[in-house]
């Protein structure tokens, strides 16, 4: 028969391999997602043909622009919707010409006002050399029944440095697990 001290000692021992393995389990999952870098945030390991791919960046689109927003620093940004992330071409030869480069493309899916206001404001609390922004404008983006996307965050905006919310989101969850085993 098992006494409540052997009840106790159990569960204490249970406990503690419940929680070594919740660690472990975090520990190898921030490993893979920070070595494979799903969506280019990290950028601590370059591997030709394990993680050179970042095929699921498009789906963090309004978190990593944020992120590039802190650590580029282009002299022209190309801004818009996603009209001016597909049509305007950082890389076209004009910008080297007038001596314009370096040229990022920051345009946002969605498009809404108000949200690329915001990652305006980013671009510009993180860049003192910006020069000029080329805004791409559509008629949807004056659409009053157009929202902001779900995945836009006020928290990542005007800062130098990625929220914790975000760092959680890349490093520990299963979402950014799948996209590094993907």
């Amino acid at each position: 028969m098992l006494t409540e001290n052997d009840l106790s000692k159990a569960f204490r021992q249970y406990l503690a391999t419940l929680l070594f393995g919740l660690v472990a389990g975090l520990g190898l999952a921030a490993v893979i997602n920070i070595t494979i870098d799903p969506y280019g945030l990290w950028r601590l390991l370059e591997i030709p043909g394990i993680n050179s791919a970042k095929s699921h960046r498009r789906d963090q689109n309004y978190m990593f622009k944020a992120v590039d927003l802190m650590r580029q620093k282009p002299r022209v940004l190309l801004f818009g919707s996603s009209r001016a992330a597909f049509g305007l071409d950082p890389q076209h030869s004009a910008f080297d010409r007038l001596e314009l480069a370096p040229v990022y493309n920051a345009a946002l899916t969605g498009g809404h006002l108000y949200a690329l206001r915001r990652y305006l404001e980013q671009a510009i609390y993180n860049n003192e050399g910006l020069e000029l922004v080329i805004w791409g404008l559509d008629f949807f983006a004056f659409n009053e029944n157009v929202r902001v996307a779900e995945s836009f965050d006020e928290r990542r905006l005007v800062r130098s440095s990625l929220h914790c919310s975000d760092l959680a989101s890349t490093v520990f969850s299963l979402d950014a697990l799948k996209s590094s085993i993907n």
